[in-house]
């Protein structure tokens, strides 16, 4: 993390706004990974104003992805879907698929851990679309995983075991 906050000192007194912006994020993400969600929220959030004040719109959406998964592991739902929807718009407008279908597993993800599987499975299945279409495996995989869970919860174990005939 050190080296990381180094950067961040670095990039402000060379004036580079946008290294700035991708330092803090780093700096989040190290603070996320330890644990330390204040941090890791102030980070995020200083990166994606600034990504934002950039026009940089993919790094706004790596921000504010980042903001939805922390949110989501602190069962703060309300704002982890918040992110996560201003992400997948973001996403749609820049044209980034992957970056979609990542958001709409996740989405999909949290309304599993709400209990709203019928939109779970609505958003699970766009997502795996898009990676089908994209021939991301791993994205597939870890699509059908979810889907699979869905199935699960809701006693169609039929379904279940189709995803992994898949």
């Amino acid at each position: 993390e050190f080296h990381f906050e180094n950067a961040v000192d670095i990039r402000e007194e060379i004036g580079d706004r946008h290294g700035r912006a991708r330092s803090l994020h780093n700096v989040g993400m190290v603070a996320h990974y330890r644990g330390d969600h204040g941090q890791a929220r102030e980070q995020y959030r200083k990166s994606r104003d600034i990504e934002r004040e950039l026009g940089d719109h993919h790094g706004e959406a790596m921000a504010t992805h980042n903001l939805g998964l922390l949110e989501q592991a602190r069962g703060e739902y309300d704002q982890a879907r918040e992110c996560y929807e201003r992400c997948l718009s973001i996403d749609h407008e820049i044209g980034d698929r992957q970056g979609e279908a990542t958001t709409l597993l996740n989405l999909g993800a949290l309304a599993i851990d709400q209990g709203r599987y019928d939109e779970a499975r609505e958003q699970l299945t766009e997502a795996l679309d898009i990676f089908q279409d994209l021939d991301d495996t791993g994205g597939e995989v870890n699509t059908l995983g979810h889907l699979d869970q869905v199935a699960r919860l809701r006693g169609e174990y039929e379904a279940a075991e189709e995803h992994y005939d898949e």
